[in-house]
C-alpha cells in the first residue's frame, strides 16, 4: 500500500482515498468505474511518467524525465542520469518532429490520424497489460509493516493470452510473477 510501483489503489484513510470514495458514492460504480477505466486507458502512461500517480506513499510523486529532486528521487541511481536526459532528448525532439510535420501539413489532423491514434492505442494496451498483472480481487495489498520485496512480487498475476500474443510480447502475460 506504500511501497508499490505502480497501480496501487488510495487507502479509504487519506485525502486521495476519501475523494475516490465520494466520487463513487457521487456518480455511482458503474459510471465511476467507467470514467476511471477510461482515463486510465487513454492518460494513464503519460500521467504515469509525468507524476508517477499511480505508485505507493513512498515514491512520492516521480518523473521519468527529470532525474534530480524534487522528482525521481528513488527511480534513478546516479549513473542511469545521463540516458533518463538522452532519452528526455529523444522525446523533445520527437515532439518538435510532430509540431514540425502538422506545421508542413497545414493541419494538425494527418497527425492526430498517424501517430497520436496509434498512441493512444499503445498507450492503452500498456496500461490495460499492467493493471490486469497488478489487480484481482483476490491479491492483497500489505502495508508497510507486512510488505516485502518476496510477497509484493508474489501479489502479481500471471495471465496467458494465447500463443499469438504470449509469442509477441515474449511470454510477459504467462511469466509476469517471475518478471
Amino acid at each position: 500500500m506504500t511501497q508499490g510501483e505502480t497501480h496501487v489503489p488510495p487507502r479509504a484513510d487519506t485525502r486521495a482515498g476519501e475523494r475516490a470514495l465520494a466520487a463513487r458514492a457521487r456518480l455511482g460504480p458503474t459510471v465511476h468505474g467507467s470514467l476511471t477505466l477510461l482515463s486510465r486507458l487513454l492518460f494513464g502512461w503519460p500521467v504515469y511518467l509525468l507524476a508517477g500517480t499511480t505508485g505507493g506513499a513512498t515514491k512520492g510523486v516521480t518523473n521519468h524525465f527529470w532525474p534530480w529532486a524534487p522528482f525521481s528521487r528513488s527511480l534513478f541511481p546516479a549513473r542511469l542520469k545521463p540516458k533518463v536526459l538522452l532519452s528526455t532528448a529523444g522525446v523533445l525532439v520527437t515532439l518538435a518532429l510532430l509540431a514540425s510535420w502538422a506545421i508542413a501539413a497545414g493541419s494538425v489532423f494527418p497527425v492526430l490520424a498517424l501517430f497520436v491514434g496509434p498512441w493512444l492505442v499503445v498507450n492503452a494496451w500498456v496500461v490495460g497489460y499492467t493493471w490486469l498483472h497488478h489487480t484481482d480481487v483476490e491479491i492483497p495489498h500489505y502495508d508497510e509493516s507486512e510488505w516485502s520485496f518476496v510477497r509484493g512480487s508474489m501479489c502479481s498475476v500471471d495471465r496467458p493470452y494465447g500463443g499469438t500474443f504470449d509469442f509477441l510480447h515474449h511470454h510477459i502475460g504467462s511469466t509476469h510473477v517471475t518478471h
